[in-house]
């Protein structure tokens, strides 16, 4: 049977404290790939925002943009956009309104050169974190096919989200003591957990699935595997969510979660 470690990035792998994985963390998760598990990264960000270093760590696999996208020993086996008909609703909806929206492509991330001011002196202390285009909007039919997700900032839950509902879906995330709220807007149908059962079903093999996460868009992906541990630094509510816990990022809650597994 087939031994799958799947892992978060933010609040998971990478602490927002820090550019690089913690050394105790790297040294665990080669120890467990070294003894047959397959370790693979589960994440909201799109393959654009993935960092380089985690790119060419030598997981196994990634899954992104909440399972819009997923590669698994360098081979793409699943890949599904939000598609330039729904990006087009969102840009009718949130444009007018000014806000922040970073459209999240499988190569490119797209922000409206108009608002670049806005954005720059508004969210300084979060746009270092995404590699973005300014672009002129709306846009194009091309750029448009290849976004995988909208992430928003100073999102506030309204009437102008009713046109978005029937084939999207809105999760949002604690807010931090600068923004009010981010969301990430993602197609109904896609979630981590989606992700791992395309895996599974792609691999057509017995396969025992384990998942860390810390998150609101980690729940799924935490009820869908065999067996999950909540980061002890995790949103509180999602502990309920997870079969178990592990230590805090800060000390090496992924190795604290490979020990009680008995794989290192």
């Amino acid at each position: 049977m087939e031994r799958l470690l799947f892992l978060d990035i933010d609040g998971t792998l990478l602490d927002w404290k820090r550019d690089d994985i913690y050394p105790d963390t790297v040294l665990d998760i080669r120890k467990a790939q070294k003894n047959g598990v397959q370790v693979l990264i589960n994440t909201g960000r799109s393959f654009h925002e993935i960092p380089d270093m985690i790119k060419t760590f030598g997981f196994d696999g990634i899954i992104s943009a909440c399972g819009g996208d997923i590669q698994y020993h360098g081979q793409t086996i699943y890949h599904h956009s939000l598609g330039s008909t729904n990006i087009h609703l969102i840009d009718q909806a949130t444009f007018d309104q000014q806000l922040f929206c970073n459209y999240e492509g499988q190569y490119n991330n797209y922000m409206p050169k108009s608002l670049q001011s806005l954005y720059q002196e508004k969210y300084k202390d979060f746009l270092f974190r995404f590699k973005v285009e300014y672009v002129d909007w709306p846009l194009s039919d091309d750029q448009a096919d290849q976004i995988m997700k909208v992430t928003m900032l100073d999102f506030e839950m309204g009437e102008w989200l009713k046109p978005l509902k029937e084939n999207m879906k809105v999760i949002l995330h604690q807010a931090d003591e600068k923004h009010h709220c981010a969301a990430e807007i993602i197609p109904s149908s896609h979630s981590k957990a989606n992700g791992m059962n395309h895996l599974k079903q792609w691999l057509d093999q017995d396969v025992y699935m384990v998942a860390i996460g810390d998150g609101n868009n980690d729940i799924e992906m935490l009820q869908a595997a065999d067996r999950s541990f909540w980061m002890s630094n995790g949103t509180p509510s999602v502990r309920q969510y997870a079969s178990d816990v592990c230590a805090h990022i800060q000390q090496n809650g992924i190795g604290d979660a490979l020990r009680k597994m008995g794989w290192i």
